[in-house]
């Protein structure tokens, strides 16, 4: 994933990015509330304060829907970073180091809130 994320750019991604405006936690401490941006199968764009460096494995949680009792937990890789501002880091994650099972669990909810 590049940084830009701008339309009317060609991408050649392997899947489909979803624009979601939900919160995820990025690894832990007090900084580790942000927001997913866009996320697709394997991979995700996320806003957050928590200081991540390229090629770093963060852990993510993720409510998909507010009611769900517990988050989805997945495990990616730094791929980039950009600062947006003082305040927030712009994140690329590579998701594929999760678990398939979570994997399919965000592959299925994505299928079915963007059909």
């Amino acid at each position: 994933m590049g940084p830009s994320g701008e339309s009317g750019v060609h991408e050649s991604r392997e899947f489909p990015r979803y624009g979601l405006g939900m919160a995820v936690k990025v690894g832990q401490g007090p900084d580790s509330l942000g927001r997913v941006l866009d996320v697709s199968k394997r991979g995700a764009r996320v806003a957050t304060k928590k200081a991540v460096k390229v090629g770093e494995r963060v852990g993510l949680e993720l409510f998909l829907r507010e009611t769900d009792p517990f988050p989805i937990r997945l495990v990616g890789e730094c791929r980039w970073t950009c600062t947006a501002d003082p305040s927030e880091t712009i994140v690329g994650i590579d998701l594929s180091a999760s678990h398939s099972r979570n994997l399919n669990v965000l592959d299925r909810f994505l299928m079915k809130y963007f059909r």
